[in-house]
């Protein structure tokens, strides 16, 4: 065994025993969805996957470790005796993986027996095809010792015991080198049939034709595995036809393949140079890559025009623009209006105010949003939706938001819109991991060479755009808008204003998105001398970009960038001389408690004058009170990564204090009534639904019948209550 093929099986192992359980990466190998549904095919081609995975080990462990055992160049199909004594650990995995597979299904989605030993049946059988594949190839092609050298095992005992001293010397072989040869013992092999079997002696072979042997075959195995990459490059090709874009699963074990391939084919040349000249490679990539933009991609916000050359010189002249008095003052006269049209639309002559927050957290989020909004409204004849003036918050909530707040406006013309909610609710379910990860391992980890055309402007295809056109698939195409296509709508107060929040990875500062001006949401204060103060926290996309035409921006491009999580999604680059990237709103605030609390702040004298007091909504994937806190007794190894995975799996919780520290300072300042309510999707982090873009049967159905429980009842009660003034 060879420790690096090891490290790709520890992950495997890993993975499929729980580790990113988080994540929803079991998920991806237990329930693999394949056009949509789970199914008998979904599995035969994760099982294709793994059998490409399997013939990967095996043909790296045959060029790195066969020249150890030189007997194997003298029996009849090397390559195939060797798979065959190769495969315990994959017989292993195989063993583990069936017997988790069939509980999964089982238990997680309500699948019979015979179901998942069907879909068991169908990941063996595509597992099997790939290998009869391969050896089909080397059955044809490998070549033993008798087959290059056209003797037989009786010439060559022959010529031994003719010649045996020249025949012990190994001919051409110098004479010292039998002095410092690793002596040869006996083997024992599993042979034709699965017989147990003694190697051969192979002393009295010559050892330049057992390396030319080795040689060969190792040349035929390179061919093999540049084909299968070269084909997984022409599959990328295809991968917007949905009958190309394999399970995610089948993705990660394509990864895999194609790592161990790689390496297994420059071994073939190398050998033990092979790491060596790998790490320096990576260096010079690196090298040029920063120094000459070489294999630098950037991946853009679709609708903004690049080549547009910038008048601002640097980060000096915007701050200066966001402390525009002006402008600020501009800004909120316009939003005024905003709020005056949503009054006169709610009927009332003051109105409850409510303003919706919404957590990040995958698909598991996007649903929760979208049932909570559709609940409420349906509960309260629309009257819930008409009273929401503004949505903020991180992630998928916001993406199930939008898709909610865009059938309302559709419904507002379209009365049918209302029966089709179920059908919605399912598009919101919808598997968006399959797209991104297949780009990712057919065209990202290579080089992207297909572009494509928005608005007249010509952007290269990669991951961020996979992403958007499957949830564009996902949603029926109604999110296909600009951002400038919502502006006259929310001016109106026909639809409640969403503010968006992605961090800026190159200085920690939030980025707000909107269709309407936001020079109002500035943190800025007057010093002594009544100057404005440069310490903005907040630039607004609509000034940083108001020289490449903002309001073309692709709306779906916004929902990625307040949802780029790390590594997943590519992090959206900004035009002009700042070089901003973009990331997940939710590393700056998950909850969208900030943008709240400023607005409330700047508008509080409308906001008393004109209502009477303001809902904020908290729609959270996870309860706020924390229980269970403590780990008990740590180990050495606790002690060791207690530091690092504490600053991430508290990263929520830590929000929460300074959210709610926040909240407790501001609400003195605030002459009118606030109600803060929250709905929860999971009472704990106990309640396993994963952080994913793809969510199991089990997990719908844990999302859908979350609004049942007794407290989501309370609130959802609680909500009307105070919208038809029954609490004042």
């Amino acid at each position: 065994m060879n420790l690096f093929s090891m490290l790709g099986w520890a992950l495997l192992f890993s993975f499929i025993s729980g580790t990113g359980a988080h994540f929803g990466v079991p998920y991806l190998f237990y329930s693999p969805e394949y056009l949509g549904e789970v199914s008998e095919f979904a599995f035969l081609v994760v099982g294709f996957g793994f059998g490409g995975y399997v013939t990967a080990y095996n043909l790296y462990s045959y060029i790195v470790l066969g020249p150890y055992f030189p007997f194997i160049a003298t029996v009849s199909r090397p390559f195939a005796k060797f798979s065959t004594n190769n495969f315990l650990v994959p017989l292993i995995f195989l063993i583990y993986y069936a017997y988790n597979l069939i509980v999964f299904q089982v238990n997680q989605e309500f699948a019979t027996v015979s179901e998942a030993l069907g879909y068991l049946a169908m990941f063996l059988l595509g597992m099997s095809s790939f290998m009869a594949l391969a050896f089909f190839y080397f059955f044809r092609t490998n070549k033993d010792v008798f087959k290059l050298s056209g003797r037989t095992e009786k010439e060559f005992q022959e010529e031994f015991k003719a010649k045996p001293f020249n025949a012990t010397l190994h001919k051409e072989e110098s004479w010292y080198k039998i002095f410092s040869r690793r002596k040869d013992g006996k083997h024992y092999y599993l042979g034709a049939w699965l017989r147990l079997r003694r190697s051969r002696d192979w002393m009295h072979y010559d050892r330049t034709l057992i390396e030319k042997v080795f040689s060969q075959n190792h040349i035929n195995a390179s061919l093999f595995e540049l084909f299968i990459l070269a084909s997984f490059l022409v599959l990328g090709i295809f991968r917007e036809n949905e009958l190309f874009v394999v399970p995610a699963g089948a993705s990660i074990l394509l990864i895999f393949s194609i790592i161990l391939m790689i390496i297994s084919a420059i071994f073939s040349w190398l050998k033990t140079w092979t790491y060596f000249v790998l790490i320096l490679f990576f260096v010079f990539i690196n090298y040029l890559s920063k120094d000459s933009g070489f294999n630098q991609f950037n991946n853009y916000v679709y609708g903004l025009d690049y080549s547009i050359e910038s008048d601002k010189t640097g980060e000096t002249d915007l701050i200066r623009q966001h402390m525009d008095s002006s402008r600020i003052e501009n800004d909120r006269n316009a939003y005024l209006e905003v709020l005056e049209n949503w009054k006169e639309r709610t009927g009332e002559k003051k109105p409850k105010l409510i303003l919706v927050n919404t957590s990040g957290g995958g698909a598991r989020s996007a649903l929760w949003t979208f049932i909570t909004l559709r609940r409420l409204d349906s509960l309260s004849g629309g009257s819930f939706s008409r009273h929401t003036q503004m949505i903020t918050g991180a992630s998928g909530g916001m993406i199930g938001a939008a898709y909610y707040r865009e059938l309302v406006l559709r419904s507002r013309t379209d009365s049918s819109i209302d029966s089709l909610f179920p059908r919605f609710t399912r598009n919101m379910g919808k598997d968006l991991l399959n797209q991104v990860s297949f780009t990712i391992t057919t065209n990202d980890l290579f080089y992207r060479y297909q572009n494509f055309n928005y608005n007249g402007i010509t952007y290269l295809k990669d991951r961020g755009y996979a992403f958007e056109q499957q949830l564009h698939a996902n949603t029926e195409y109604v999110l296909e808008k600009k951002l400038g296509d919502y502006t006259l709508p929310e001016e109106k107060g026909i639809i409640p204003v969403m503010i968006f929040s992605p961090t800026i990875v190159n200085d920690g500062r939030r980025l707000l998105i909107s269709s309407q001006p936001l020079g109002f949401m500035q943190l800025s204060r007057r010093n002594l001398k009544g100057d404005y103060e440069a310490i903005v926290e907040n630039f607004e996309y609509g000034l940083v970009t108001e020289e490449y035409h903002p309001e073309n921006t692709r709306f779906s491009s916004v929902l990625r960038m307040s949802a780029t999580f790390p590594y997943i999604l590519p992090m959206a680059v900004l035009p002009g001389n700042m070089n901003f990237h973009i990331m997940d709103a939710g590393i700056r605030d998950n909850y969208g408690t900030k943008t709240t609390l400023n607005f409330m702040t700047i508008f509080r004298d409308w906001i008393k004058k004109n209502t009477s007091g303001v809902i904020v909504l908290r729609i959270r994937d996870l309860k706020k009170n924390r229980t269970g806190v403590g780990k008990g007794k740590l180990s050495m190894v606790d002690k060791l990564l207690l530091p690092f995975g504490n600053m991430y799996g508290n990263f929520p919780f830590v929000q929460d204090f300074d959210q709610d520290e926040a909240l407790m300072l501001a609400m003195p300042g605030l002459n009118f009534p606030v109600d803060i309510l929250s709905i929860n999707l999971r009472e704990s982090v106990d309640d396993k639904i994963s952080l994913s873009w793809h969510l199991t049967t089990f997990e719908k159905k844990q999302i859908t019948s979350s609004l049942d429980r007794v407290d989501n009842q309370m609130t959802l009660h609680k909500v009307l209550q105070l919208i038809n003034g029954e609490d004042e």
